[in-house]
């Protein structure tokens, strides 16, 4: 189901550039304190999350430890930096970022801010935030004294890690989990479909290895290493949308019940799909509901304050429910690129989409059987709908879907229009 929200434009900010953090040698000469080993109470990742880390026993490594999910992010080249800017940053509006720093929207950056509002900025402790509606400048808040410091330029970033980065072991580092593929420690899960450089072939919708193989670890891992955010949530949809999002309604998504539901859906996904949903994020709850598309938010009216482009997802957790949404992620940002999003990676299909999925009678949802050119009755809501239902389709009921389409031309259509320009020529089992 997709709500029509009021959304804002984010422009994709500029090119922040930062150098490698190479800071061996200064480390104890500036006073840089190196942490002992965790306590057994409280674990290393939870007391150092939000901070910036100097692997001392090697060259001065600099390492960004997430305020939420607890895992590490390498700052080694410029574009790693960028990366996790661009990635795990989180948007901020000219106004809040007033209310923060009183920074007013015009003013050249400084490089460090005193907190203005002490409860917002423990909100944002240990983020790295961007001013979307300006450049996309970035600050980092510092958790131990809830200061901004602004990271626009290399000086600017290697001040922050001379001053800011804390020393730490590798042992004690270790315990951390990282983050980004291709460095040490990084886990990648084991049940992704293959890559689409493999023949196309007709293939199961079962996890590989079984549901009850599928570490929780493994699939928020993974989310990661695609740029994609998973939040636990408590509060109702109607809740975010007209009181925003705060930090109390947030919650670690490892305590929500059937959060493998979601694992299992975006598994099946391919990955040139997936890489629509970079940069978002995926809102499970613990209370019933259904899914809803957040296509954008519109601070200065409180309407989805807070929250980031992505999907809710209530109870009961199901893995079609969660491809039905992606498919509206998949359709308004991946091939309409409305609102400016980032990741319109599928333009060129929009004319096609137009032509194929759109709907010019009324919704008549007394209707007993679906008409023409329908698999069921709800795909006739709108052309949001009827692209939405026939991806999950493909993917979760695609037996069905091929014996329909043989004797209905505008159902095979819709089937060639994934199969040919989507998922690579993969077609699905079920």
């Amino acid at each position: 189901m997709l709500l029509t929200y009021y959304l804002m434009k984010i422009s994709m900010p500029r090119t922040i550039k930062m150098i490698r953090m190479t800071i061996a040698g200064v480390l104890i000469g500036a006073g840089i304190a190196i942490h002992a080993h965790a306590s057994a109470v409280v674990p290393i990742a939870n007391r150092l999350a939000g901070k910036i880390l100097l692997q001392v026993e090697r060259n001065g490594e600099a390492w960004y430890v997430h305020p939420t999910h607890h895992t590490r992010y390498y700052f080694g080249r410029p574009r790693d930096a960028l990366t996790i800017m661009r990635q795990q940053g989180l948007g901020i509006s000219n106004r809040d970022l007033f209310r923060l720093f009183g920074i007013p929207p015009s003013s050249p950056p400084a490089p460090v801010y005193i907190t203005k509002s002490v409860v917002l900025a423990q909100r944002l402790a240990g983020r790295i935030l961007l001013q979307v509606e300006a450049h996309g400048e970035a600050y980092y808040i510092n958790p131990k004294d809830l200061r901004g410091y602004y990271l626009g330029s290399p000086a600017d970033a290697l001040r922050v890690m001379q001053t800011l980065g804390e020393g730490i072991r590798d042992n004690d580092l270790a315990q951390i989990p990282v983050a980004i593929p291709g460095t040490s420690g990084f886990t990648a899960p084991h049940s992704v479909l293959p890559p689409l450089t493999t023949p196309p072939s007709i293939i199961s919708v079962t996890t590989p290895s079984g549901s009850s193989d599928i570490k929780i670890t493994d699939f928020l891992l993974w989310s990661n290493a695609h740029g994609i955010e998973i939040v636990g949530i408590h509060k109702t949809t109607d809740h975010f949308y007209y009181q925003g999002g705060k930090p109390e309604d947030f919650s670690d998504p490892k305590d929500v019940p059937n959060l493998l539901e979601v694992a299992d859906g975006l598994y099946q996904i391919p990955e040139n799909i997936i890489a629509v949903l970079k940069g978002k994020t995926l809102y499970v709850s613990h209370l019933n509901g259904r899914g809803y598309a957040v296509l954008g938010s519109w601070p200065e009216q409180n309407i989805l304050a807070g929250m980031n482009r992505g999907v809710i997802l209530e109870q009961q957790l199901k893995k079609e429910n969660v491809v039905h949404e992606i498919g509206h992620i998949l359709d308004y940002h991946g091939i309409r690129g409305m609102y400016e999003d980032p990741q319109n990676l599928f333009a060129n299909l929009e004319p096609l989409r137009k032509e194929i999925f759109s709907v010019s009678f009324p919704y008549d949802p007394a209707l007993v059987a679906p008409p023409v050119g329908y698999l069921n009755v709800y795909s006739t809501a709108n052309d949001a709908e009827n692209f939405a239902e026939h991806f999950a389709s493909y993917v979760f009921r695609a037996q069905d879907f091929r014996v329909r389409a043989k004797r209905d031309e505008i159902l095979q259509r819709k089937y060639d229009f994934f199969k040919n320009n989507l998922f690579g020529g993969r077609e699905y089992a079920l």
